[in-house]
């Protein structure tokens, strides 16, 4: 899904990518701008069969396509889901109640872990999906847990046989997510 006028500016960038990777474009024209809430129209997070997201913010497409695919759509009140939760296999990682309480109501396992020791200039912190990512059975965060973060996180029953690495000595970093796609 990707705005009209996103698409206009960016068309042979997003054409390559869906040559490339079969997918199907979507575009919607749904209100954007800088400001909370209209800066997340494209911000769910997809966990199994359900997709988190403030679904009253949320491009109208979103809801649609998901529940045509079988994905229930789950309301909370987090306008950035996919920046404030990390899938994890079937797990995820928050420090958001309202995702905790969806995805704990779902039967969805939930890491619970801190956001105060990330980093977002011109924000008091960041999220764990903005500063990380997960392939197969590692998770990348861009900077370092600190130590006693790192060891309750590492030894989370969900994390068992998960390979973390953090990708340099810097603080945990909301980069905008790590997103890892095959080749």
């Amino acid at each position: 899904v990707v705005h009209r006028s996103y698409y206009a500016s960016a068309q042979a960038e997003i054409d390559r990518i869906l040559a490339y990777s079969g997918l199907r474009l979507v575009l919607t024209d749904c209100p954007r701008g800088a400001v909370y809430p209209l800066d997340v129209g494209l911000n769910a997070l997809l966990c199994g069969r359900y997709l988190f997201g403030r679904l009253d913010a949320l491009a109208p497409e979103i809801p649609v396509l998901a529940e045509e695919h079988g994905i229930t759509p789950v309301h909370i009140r987090q306008g950035y889901a996919g920046c404030s939760g990390l899938v994890i296999g079937d797990a995820i990682a928050t420090a958001d109640p309202s995702l905790t309480g969806a995805a704990n109501d779902r039967g969805i396992p939930v890491i619970s872990v801190s956001d105060k020791e990330i980093r977002l200039p011109g924000y008091d912190h960041g999220f764990i999906g903005g500063c990380g990512g997960v392939w197969q059975n590692e998770i990348f965060l861009c900077g370092t847990m600190p130590a006693e973060t790192f060891t309750d996180f590492a030894h989370h029953p969900g994390l068992r046989g998960v390979k973390i690495h953090m990708l340099s000595r810097n603080p945990l970093y909301d980069c905008g997510g790590i997103k890892l796609f095959p080749l």
